[in-house]
């Protein structure tokens, strides 16, 4: 698509905590400064999450949701399916990511964010198209009210099914998961019973 780089890579944990660092620097004794620290959540690293079974990496992606930390729940996303989300971006397709009357918004946002003070990657389109979500109530899975009755369905060595509820609305969810190098769990794709299992990540 004319005017989308395509120079977009995945993002490593390290440049997305300096980031974040740099909003904590320099708070000095400015009110405005020091309510913006307050409130400010910054990303977990891998070492501070349970990945170590499928319902304790179902447990840690909603309660990124819960928090609106996109961030951390981007980065709990399968390695396969944040190469098919930066494929998508390439392409400005958000289709499998947010309702179809939000994506509007996200383009708008990813223009005026293009020539700003830094890079947009796969993960800070993410996060700004779940940012719309939020304010528009526009998610294909609304994770943000947190899920319910979690049970593990299956789980071989190469993926795991987890059921849920929504919390809000009660809507039965499934999250597919498949393991990493390291033998932790990721999240491949959370859809809900009418959901199609080749739309990535919702």
């Amino acid at each position: 698509m004319d005017g989308w780089s395509t120079d977009w890579a995945i993002p490593r944990l390290a440049i997305c905590l300096l980031a974040a660092a740099t909003v904590a620097v320099g708070c000095g004794g400015n009110s405005d400064e020091e309510q913006l620290v307050g409130t400010f959540t910054l990303p977990r690293t891998y070492d501070q999450l349970d990945l170590g079974s499928p319902e304790a990496a179902v447990a840690e992606f909603s309660s990124a949701f819960v928090r609106r930390d996109f961030v951390t729940a981007m980065l709990l996303l399968h390695p396969a399916t944040q190469t098919t989300m930066a494929n998508d971006v390439l392409t400005a397709d958000f289709s499998t990511w947010v309702m179809p009357e939000v994506e509007p918004a996200v383009r708008t946002r990813i223009e005026l964010e293009r020539d700003g003070d830094h890079a947009l990657d796969v993960l800070r389109v993410f996060e700004i198209a779940m940012e719309e979500a939020t304010v528009t109530g526009g998610f294909r899975v609304d994770l943000a009210g947190g899920i319910e009755n979690v049970t593990e369905r299956s789980a071989d060595a190469f993926t795991a099914i987890v059921d849920a509820s929504l919390a809000t609305g009660g809507a039965p969810v499934t999250f597919e998961l498949a393991p990493v190098s390291d033998g932790t769990w990721r999240i491949r794709q959370v859809r809900l019973e009418n959901g199609s299992a080749g739309d990535l990540p919702f």
